[in-house]
């Protein structure tokens, strides 16, 4: 069941994001239409309402969402900075990399608390000891990062930097 919400909150984003007002989809999970109205969205499940309408905010509210990934100037560190994000709950970001020393990861949690920005910078490229005593990553060709968006539908959205 989770699954089929997954796929579903996907098919909603994309959905809100070409604004049609009514999609046939033909597959073995979803009914063949999925409506969007104003500001809901109802779909049904062979036939049968899944659940209600999903009201997705406030009516003509944009749920265009942008990211930004960046390289700090020292090059030592990331930051990423996130908007239109105030019909969202919280967000999950998993920043990821190679280095000469393997596979590196950056992960957190925030809540979004109805704000329609968040930027996050200083995600350091290495480690640090609790005296204060910081290592570089070194050999980093890439860095990626994977924001997912959650409230009345998921969004993921992805970004890289060359280095």
């Amino acid at each position: 069941m989770k699954r089929t919400r997954t796929i579903l909150a996907k098919i909603f984003s994309l959905l809100l994001l070409f604004g049609i007002g009514q999609i046939g989809i033909s597959n073995a999970y979803f009914s063949d239409t999925a409506t969007v109205t104003g500001n809901t969205v109802t779909a049904g499940y062979w036939g049968e309402p899944l659940f209600g309408p999903l009201s997705l905010g406030e009516p003509g509210r944009s749920l265009e969402t942008n990211l930004d990934f960046y390289l700090m100037a020292d090059e030592l560190a990331v930051g990423f900075n996130i908007s239109g994000i105030s019909s969202f709950d919280s967000l999950e970001y998993t920043i990821t990399y190679d280095s000469d020393t393997g596979l590196q990861g950056i992960y957190g949690t925030i809540d979004t608390n109805g704000a329609d920005e968040i930027q996050r910078e200083g995600l350091l490229l290495g480690t640090c000891t609790s005296g204060g005593t910081c290592t570089y990553h070194s050999g980093i060709k890439t860095v990626n990062i994977e924001v997912i968006l959650h409230g009345p539908v998921e969004r993921t959205l992805t970004g890289k930097i060359a280095l």
